[in-house]
């Protein structure tokens, strides 16, 4: 018998009947994986409700409580679904991490360690384990398990930082950050490992981490890559004068290098140095092999002939830069056909009559917690996700 696929599961979830609860289960386990925690939470709760009271369910609602920030509750739940099954692995695993974050560092230590015994090879555990000695004062100790997760998972730093940007996706940038930490510990004084890492925290609007990252990685082994990342930050973070020192500096080097002469060009435009940033941007369209530089230097330099009235041309640049864009498989481009047969699909299932009754708010709630922010056009939502994912409370 075929395994129900998370669309069937998702299709009897709408319809009802027998078998809503397996799917349900199923769906929360799903959801879950896919980082999606407020469905998971709803469909694990709905499982609950209708009557599956196994571990796997009631771990999937800890799992999700752990993301809210409620890892008292957490754990209270890890421990009734070990007594049912103490040989779950998972179970120990997130009773750990609940104990990690109620400050129970040596209580952790013993969780992930009985997650360990139970035999499955895990460098995240590994990871767990070590965080929990380290934290309990036993540095040392800690660094044999990182030294460990590294050696016998290579793979497992790469791993880290996939889960980070799919964190980040779905907006649990608390979660993207604490899985960047936990990928350090495994980087262990590699230069390359600590650039990677600067990269994910400058895409995710960590400026703070990522300039610490690109610094420890030049420390470690001087790289033009390196220069270029952290002159590049500069710029962005709109520091001109540190992205020019480390531009230039890096420009004596590899003075055609087109990267390193592209973040050159967009300080010098940002000061009002408009001639010596066409020349520039020029320079970079002469030596530009990758995509996504060439359309950056077009984009640019046909703002710049805009604000000094050369429109035509500036068009010209425009124009070029779109084409770029539709033969370059690194820009999303929207399929406004296969979209529309979508919104097709989601009105035939008639969703809008079966959505579930959300669970009440949360008693400790206040309503001056919440703000509304209405009334941007599409072209603001990236600017206010920054403006959001700047502020440690939200």
């Amino acid at each position: 018998m075929a395994k129900p696929s998370p669309q069937k599961d998702f299709l009897s979830y709408q319809k009802g009947g027998p078998g809503l609860a397996r799917a349900c289960l199923r769906l929360g386990s799903h959801r879950i994986g896919e980082a999606l925690f407020a469905e998971a939470m709803l469909f694990a709760t709905k499982a609950r409700e209708l009557g599956v009271e196994t571990p796997e369910n009631e771990l999937n609602i800890a799992a999700c409580l752990m993301v809210m920030g409620k890892p008292g509750e957490a754990e209270g739940i890890c421990r009734n679904a070990l007594k049912t099954e103490p040989e779950n692995r998972g179970g120990h695993i997130l009773l750990g991490q609940a104990l990690m974050a109620l400050g129970k560092p040596t209580d952790a230590a013993k969780s992930f360690q009985s997650g360990l015994n139970l035999g499955t090879r895990d460098g995240e555990v590994l990871i767990d384990l070590g965080l929990a000695l380290e934290a309990a004062g036993d540095e040392a100790g800690g660094a044999d398990y990182f030294e460990r997760a590294k050696s016998d998972h290579p793979e497992l730093f790469e791993e880290l930082l996939n889960r980070a940007d799919l964190f980040y996706k779905r907006f649990l940038n608390q979660a993207a950050r604490e899985t960047l930490k936990r990928a350090e510990k495994v980087a262990l004084r590699d230069a390359n490992a600590y650039l990677e890492m600067g990269l994910a925290y400058f895409i995710m609007g960590f400026a703070e981490d990522a300039e610490k990252h690109y610094k420890t990685s030049i420390r470690l082994r001087p790289t033009l890559e390196g220069y270029r990342n952290l002159a590049e930050l500069y710029e962005k973070s709109n520091d001109l004068t540190k992205a020019e020192t480390f531009a230039r500096a890096s420009l004596q080097l590899s003075p055609d290098e087109p990267s390193l002469n592209l973040v050159m060009a967009h300080a010098e435009g940002r000061q009002g140095l408009a001639r010596e940033a066409l020349a520039r941007y020029q320079k970079v369209l002469k030596g530009a092999e990758d995509g996504a530089i060439r359309i950056d230097a077009l984009n640019q330099t046909g703002h710049l002939l805009d604000k000094a009235g050369k429109t035509d041309e500036a068009y010209e640049n425009f124009a070029v830069a779109k084409e770029l864009i539709k033969k370059n498989d690194n820009f999303e481009t929207v399929d406004i056909k296969a979209q529309h047969k979508g919104i097709a699909q989601m009105r035939d299932l008639d969703w809008t009559g079966k959505i579930p009754v959300p669970p009440p708010l949360d008693p400790d709630f206040a309503p001056g917690q919440l703000v509304f922010l209405i009334g941007f056009p599409r072209s603001g939502t990236t600017l206010l996700q920054e403006i959001l994912g700047r502020h440690k409370n939200v």
